[in-house]
């Protein structure tokens, strides 16, 4: 086997670290892969490949492991490539392993848990039949920002206690690691979060991943996590099921406007600013705030910093056009005039930036397949 066409995920190993903490770590191609957490993980091979079955398959790579897999996750991740390669394009590759084995669900169901609006949805819906939170340090916040890790689980904390339930925090480099960063996180993000649930399989039987909050209405294939992609990533130890693709963001929010525990510890912002865990300036941040007015409450949501909507509005210079799906059933919700103009503005300003980018997509369609055509690599984009 071409070693330069191969990725390698070879020498798993579980280790007790001083402290009572424990790691699991395999070796990716050049580099070692590690995931931490205050319990024992599953020395499930699966997780690992998962994380890297899309970066491999978008540099034509095939993926190569040193042990068993489960025959149902490889089944599911044959499936899996068939959608990248339509999706996008990823010439795909072969998974070598050595053996099988069989695998038996444990009883326990488990949220990946982000703390945002559908986060809190899924929380809601699914309270009585959860065990276990799952939220995974160095994934959408990294290692290096303690501080705001450190408010985090102070919150999360907060939320698995009041509701009776286990909260495990992983923590990882994945995002670091070169053959991972060859795929643009919104691919890739789905298989990172499969990843986590893998390494649960001794304790949780199911795992539920929240829908992104794109309307149902719209098909959005291409981004790392789709209710077609979802089950896919499941074995015949751990089952992944997609929760609330049927139900629109604005519909979400109202739901859980309703949750004082939702009010108390809802979390959406991903830049950083300010001591806050939400700056409430963003676009992510202003999007939720435009959510909680159109469902009439807020006023009572207790995490963000108070300011006036359409200045904020005003200071957003575009949105995709896949965001802006977001904005349009706002629209159908919000009669506030200022806003509707607000809104109507960003829209204009997005147009030039959407129509430049759609330019560019189709040019990199056509490159691609004319690479696919000669024969040669994609490598990442």
């Amino acid at each position: 086997m071409n070693r330069r066409s191969c990725l390698n995920i070879r020498d798993l190993r579980a280790d007790e670290t001083p402290g009572g903490a424990w790691r699991l770590t395999a070796r990716a191609g050049s580099r070692e892969v590690a995931f931490d957490a205050g319990i024992p993980l599953a020395p499930a091979r699966e997780a690992f490949l998962q994380a890297f079955l899309f970066p491999a398959m978008c540099r034509s790579w095939d993926l190569w492991t040193d042990g068993p897999l489960c025959p149902r996750w490889i089944e599911n991740a044959a499936h899996a490539q068939e959608l990248a390669r339509r999706w996008w394009g990823f010439p795909g590759g072969a998974i070598h392993h050595d053996g099988s084995e069989a695998l038996v669900p444990a009883s326990g169901q488990a949220l990946l848990f982000g703390g945002g609006i559908d986060s809190f949805y899924t929380l809601r819906q699914l309270r009585d039949r959860l065990t276990h939170l799952i939220y995974v340090e160095g994934y959408d916040v990294p290692l290096t920002d303690a501080g705001r890790l450190a408010r985090i689980g102070e919150w999360n904390r907060a939320v698995a206690a009041e509701c009776g339930l286990e909260l495990v925090v992983i923590r990882t480099r994945l995002r670091d690691h070169p053959d991972f960063r060859v795929l643009p996180w919104i691919n890739g993000f789905g298989g990172a979060l499969a990843a986590a649930g893998h390494l649960l399989r001794d304790r949780c039987g199911t795992v539920w991943v929240s829908a992104g909050g794109y309307s149902y209405k719209i098909d959005r294939p291409g981004l790392g996590m789709h209710p077609d992609l979802t089950p896919l990533w499941s074995s015949s130890a751990v089952r992944f099921v997609h929760h609330g693709e049927e139900t629109l963001r604005v519909d979400k929010a109202a739901a859980v406007a309703e949750w004082p525990l939702a009010r108390r510890f809802l979390r959406v912002c991903w830049k950083s600013r300010g001591s806050g865990l939400n700056c409430g300036v963003c676009e992510k941040c202003v999007r939720t705030q435009l959510e909680f007015f159109a469902a009439g409450r807020l006023d009572v949501l207790e995490t963000m910093p108070a300011g006036p909507l359409a200045e904020r509005l005003d200071r957003i210079p575009w949105v995709s056009d896949n965001v802006f799906c977001y904005y349009q059933d706002l629209m159908a919700r919000i009669e506030e005039p200022v806003l509707r103009n607000a809104i109507k503005a960003l829209r204009q300003r997005s147009l030039p930036v959407q129509r430049k980018l759609a330019r560019r997509d189709i040019w990199e369609r056509r490159w691609k397949l004319l690479r696919r055509r000669l024969h040669l690599p994609l490598g990442g984009f």
